[in-house]
């Protein structure tokens, strides 16, 4: 049962190559148009907007005992006001956008986490223990204080609107004042990271319970261009080749990226999702069986190492590992990456099928197509399964049926190009697609001229 609310939009006033865009999301949404027209710029836009990089450190600043810190996400200000009590307000912020998406403005409706975060407090009273692992210390400071510090600070903390008090007991007496000071700063910056990072969690808690109660969504999903050497890196984990693949991301700076961390974070809890599995089920000739926290492979009952298996597999255990429920958003980056012209074909069934809200990028002409049409005919569990029989599959009931149950659907188109964005029906692509239909007539009045040419040619040389 898919929940029909459409409300979700993203408006681009300026964003990288795209100058305007107006984008209402349906169940399914599939963005096309040739290469740098802003398709993976506006999906990441709406990843960031609905998913910020809450891991980032704050970076802390202290003069005196007046504190500054911010994490791209969020800042506070605030001050020392005695040994054993802070104050500090916070704010959200931004700034994390102009790192991880080109210059521009855009907005989410009906609400950014940011706007979430304008628009709604958190109060709450806890208590906690804030714990150091290592710490160095001045020579000012005797051993007492360093086992105080290992052993754990119990505070209280006060959330009211954006203001928040801490008290905490330091547990030793007569420090000396470089001592003192000191310690009261490493503290304070310690608490500051972590009550910050309670905040923050305790927002985007809340921030998709609203949204789940809006849009039917709990969470979102990125999975990314990159997502097979991910995938790969993480079922190899303790094979003998050596895990190159993390470090190979690393040197070239795509580990910092926050939807490669967040993907790596969900394909680790190697868990599969039956109802996707079955949907996937024809495109994989073996079977995938987890034991524990370890995913083996067998094709005619032989065990296929991962380094073995096709780049096909590894590209449809991707996304096998990474959807954990149907209240996901889904963004998805060139889905067509690494498979044949038939699988193309099947994966557009599966996109289509699937129970989560999805929005993709491509520039499969063979997935628009499918797309497009089985949106304008709507085609019967029967009529899938005899062009699955056609293409000499197995294992594909489950997937006839689901095609079948998602004619129910609202399935936008939008045309990326020249920095505009045009919504576009399935009716519309069905006659041809624009940018792909022009060049390929293109590139066949060429074959046809220079087929011409190479016949007279050949007449002349044998009179």
């Amino acid at each position: 049962m898919h929940i029909k609310c459409y409300y979700m939009k993203i408006k681009v006033t300026s964003l990288g190559p795209i100058n305007e865009a107006n984008i209402d999301l349906g169940d399914l949404t599939v963005f096309f148009g040739p290469p740098n027209s802003g398709k993976s710029t506006a999906l990441l836009a709406l990843y960031y907007a609905l998913n910020p990089p809450l891991f980032l450190p704050f970076t802390t600043s202290l003069k005196y005992r007046f504190i500054k810190a911010g994490n791209g996400v969020m800042n506070i200000r605030g001050e020392i006001k005695k040994e054993g009590y802070i104050e500090f307000e916070y704010s959200p912020s931004d700034e994390y956008l102009k790192q991880y998406l080109p210059e521009g403005e855009f907005s989410v409706e009906p609400f950014s986490f940011i706007d979430f975060m304008k628009n709604y407090q958190i109060y709450e009273d806890y208590e906690d223990y804030l714990k150091f692992q290592s710490i160095v210390l001045p020579s000012e400071c005797d051993e007492t204080v360093s086992d105080v510090l290992r052993n754990g600070i119990k505070f209280t903390a006060s959330i009211r609107d954006n203001k928040v008090s801490v008290n905490y007991q330091l547990g030793t007496q007569n420090l000396s004042e470089p001592c003192k000071e000191y310690v009261l700063k490493e503290i304070s910056t310690n608490l500051i990271n972590k009550i910050g990072e309670r905040i923050l969690s305790k927002f985007l808690e809340s921030f998709y319970e609203k949204l789940n109660e809006i849009e039917g969504i709990k969470s979102t999903l990125f999975i990314p261009y990159w997502r097979s050497l991910a995938t790969y890196e993480t079922l190899a984990e303790g094979d003998q080749l050596p895990g190159f693949i993390n470090v190979a991301l690393t040197a070239i700076g795509l580990s910092n990226l926050p939807q490669l961390f967040e993907y790596f974070t969900k394909l680790s809890n190697k868990k599969i999702n039956e109802d996707v599995y079955k949907l996937l089920q024809p495109l994989i000739p073996g079977n995938i069986e987890v034991i524990g926290n370890k995913l083996i492979y067998k094709e005619k009952g032989k065990l296929i190492p991962w380094k073995f298996t096709s780049a096909s597999i590894m590209e449809l255990l991707s996304v096998l590992l990474s959807i954990k429920e149907k209240e996901e958003l889904v963004l998805y980056e060139e889905p067509e990456t690494q498979l044949h012209e038939k699988y193309q074909l099947l994966i557009s069934m599966i996109l289509y099928a699937l129970n989560n809200k999805l929005v993709i990028s491509t520039h499969s002409q063979t997935i628009i197509y499918t797309l497009s049409f089985l949106t304008l005919l709507k085609p019967k569990a029967e009529e899938v399964a005899e062009l699955f029989k056609s293409l000499k599959l197995s294992n594909y009931e489950e997937l006839a049926k689901a095609v079948e149950k998602a004619n129910s659907k609202n399935v936008k188109f939008y045309y990326f190009h020249d920095g505009i964005v045009e919504e576009k029906s399935a009716e519309e692509i069905s006659n041809g697609i624009p940018g792909i239909s022009d060049v390929m007539e293109k590139e066949f009045d060429w074959f046809s001229k220079l087929y011409h040419e190479r016949i007279r040619e050949e007449k002349n040389a044998n009179p």
